[in-house]
């Protein structure tokens, strides 16, 4: 990922994935496609010769990285109602993936509802004091008799890795279902110079982050608000 001077933690940011033909050769091609005779390009108040941001896109006009592209097009998964469904951002993925996904999502939503409920059944000063207890416990070699109530809090921990193998399941599945998203959106491209670019409201490059400098190429913009 290519990211230029100037740049805050806090600052808005976009990134682009933009079709050329072809990776343009110079300043001057750049130009000649994006922006055309034009001198000067407007954002509202922000105005910047085109020479200066045919500059700028030149400069960074390298080849996207399956990595890049993987990392835009990573699937979203959202509860809405009771019901989980999969979303992807831009390339779905096999229908049989996404079954997959939305299943272990479903199963790892209600778990973590489960887990919330028991929780909710502990008082903050039970937690406390069991916590410290349990822990005791542990040091002294589990010479103190846990009651019933206790050993109920002590399970708690299931609840836990149980959420976790399936979130790590998750993620292995949501890793390939990006990948597979990636390549297809290579292959739609395949021939093309895809290039990948990134840029923020902060330093001045408001006009390049918003002002659709790419509108000419097909493109895609993912904001990072």
């Amino acid at each position: 990922m290519k990211i230029r001077n100037g740049f805050v933690s806090n600052s808005s940011s976009s990134s682009f994935l933009v079709v050329w033909d072809k990776k343009p050769q110079s300043i001057k091609e750049v130009k000649e496609i994006l922006f055309g005779n034009s001198k000067y390009h407007y954002y509202y108040d922000y105005q910047e010769t085109t020479d200066r941001l045919s500059e700028i896109i030149f400069d960074d006009t390298e080849e996207a990285s399956i990595e890049q592209i993987k990392d835009e097009y990573t699937p979203y998964y959202s509860y809405w109602g009771d019901k989980g469904t999969w979303y992807g951002k831009g390339f779905k993925i096999d229908n049989e993936d996404m079954v997959k996904y939305e299943i272990l999502a479903e199963n790892e939503h209600n778990l973590r509802e489960q887990h919330r409920k028991f929780i909710s059944s502990f008082t903050s000063a039970e937690r406390l004091e069991f916590e410290r207890k349990i822990k005791l416990n542990k040091v002294l070699e589990n010479t103190y008799v846990l009651t019933t109530r206790e050993k109920e809090w002590e399970s708690s921990e299931e609840f836990l890795n149980k959420i976790e193998t399936l979130r790590d399941t998750m993620n292995n599945l949501e890793n390939d279902m990006s990948e597979k998203s990636a390549q297809k959106y290579l292959d739609k491209h395949k021939g093309k110079f895809i290039s990948y670019y990134e840029y923020a409201d902060d330093g001045g490059q408001s006009i390049l982050e918003h002002g659709e400098v790419f509108s000419n190429l097909e493109h895609t913009r993912f904001s990072h608000h």
